[in-house]
């Protein structure tokens, strides 16, 4: 028998990283199960690792104006709506506002 453990970090600055919320489960149960755990602050941009994609999920955070970024699956289907400008030296590499459609349901966020 195995298990997981699903961490909630919270990052004070950038220095410090705080686990804040620690939830261990079986190895079984898909990570997804858990993100209703994690999320419980509407003043927070959330980040996920692919395993807790849940797109249907993801919706609702959108609409209820919970921020996320999440790394998509690789069958993800997306369109830019709006690319934003980055200052000078970014190292971010592009932030953008999205469509996102998959499968045959067309559920979009933003």
């Amino acid at each position: 028998m195995g298990v997981k453990i699903h961490l909630r970090l919270v990052f004070q600055n950038d220095h410090d990283v705080l686990p804040e919320k620690v939830v261990v489960t079986k190895a079984k149960p898909s990570d997804r199960t858990q993100i209703e755990v994690l999320i419980d602050e509407s003043n927070a941009t959330y980040v996920f690792d692919r395993g807790y994609v849940d797109y249907e999920k993801f919706d609702q955070y959108c609409d209820t104006g919970l921020f996320f970024v999440a790394r998509l699956k690789k069958n993800a289907v997306t369109r830019t709506l709006y690319s934003f400008r980055l200052p000078e030296n970014s190292s971010i590499l592009s932030d953008e506002m999205w469509i996102l459609a998959f499968k045959s349901k067309q559920l979009f966020y933003y």
